[in-house]
């Protein structure tokens, strides 16, 4: 079943968080992981929306995102992640439409 990492990311140091996105898409490669969303400006159609960078990534198995999130690699370049932006993160799984034999 797939799995989606959905990320909020406020930037607050937008040259400092620049070498993160330089280290960030390496990462995925080995896990799978497919960037599906990355946006700055959503179009909010109700309620209350955090500022900041919207992403999804789309994972094979929610074991593959953890795997990926959890990895020596992404948790080096996290440390740039943390120090110059707020985030909030989840994986949530996804659904697949069940098919008619």
């Amino acid at each position: 079943m797939p799995a989606y990492f959905i990320a909020q990311v406020h930037v607050t140091d937008a040259e400092g968080f620049r070498e993160y996105e330089r280290g960030f898409f390496p990462t995925l490669k080995p896990f799978g992981g497919k960037m599906l969303i990355a946006d700055d400006a959503p179009d909010v159609l109700e309620g209350d929306w955090p500022d900041g960078r919207t992403v999804v990534i789309e994972f094979e198995t929610a074991e593959q995102a953890t795997a990926w999130h959890a990895s020596d690699a992404y948790q080096e370049i996290s440390e740039i992640r943390r120090a110059n932006s707020e985030s909030a993160m989840a994986i949530l799984s996804g659904f697949r439409i069940p098919t008619r034999d």
